[in-house]
């Protein structure tokens, strides 16, 4: 059995986008802020929290830095 840690970045986003994708289709937006404290408080919650805010600190540090993103390195 694999652990959440073990789940490439892929899969995780796959997994989020389904999580979103339902919940937009069939909960009002209270629930959502609900649901999304209970996944929150979850282990793979709490990665994927955790993954958003390496991303985003990465992300914030590059811009201050003037250093090109992954996109335009690709290209």
């Amino acid at each position: 059995m694999r652990q959440a840690t073990d789940v490439p970045p892929e899969e995780i986003r796959k997994i989020e986008a389904v999580i979103y994708a339902m919940a937009n289709k069939f909960l009002e937006s209270m629930d959502l802020d609900e649901i999304m404290e209970d996944i929150i408080r979850t282990r793979l919650g709490r990665k994927l929290l955790d993954k958003r805010t390496s991303d985003t600190k990465l992300e914030n540090a590059r811009k201050l830095l003037d250093l090109p993103d992954k996109q335009t390195i690709a290209a």
